[in-house]
């Protein structure tokens, strides 16, 4: 017998909002925990920033991967 079940799984992504720009970083996938989200937010975030990416909160969420930078972007 063969039965088919839904899995939801969630991953955490930052991308870099330059236009044309494909460069992300992932987390692995994994299944809905909100412990292991924050968790993964917080490593993505500093793996980000380690490999040189700029994170701006101000006035919005914006991220630059560290092939572009602010004043190419003006």
């Amino acid at each position: 017998m063969l039965e088919l079940e839904k899995v939801t799984y969630t991953r955490i992504s930052i991308e870099c909002d330059w236009p044309g720009c494909t460069n992300r970083v992932n987390s692995t996938p994994g299944p809905p925990d909100k412990r292991r989200e924050r968790a993964d937010m917080y490593t993505i975030y500093d793996l980000a920033v380690r490999w040189g990416w700029i994170i701006d909160d101000a006035p919005q969420w914006e991220t630059i991967c560290p092939y572009h930078n602010r004043e190419e972007k003006k």
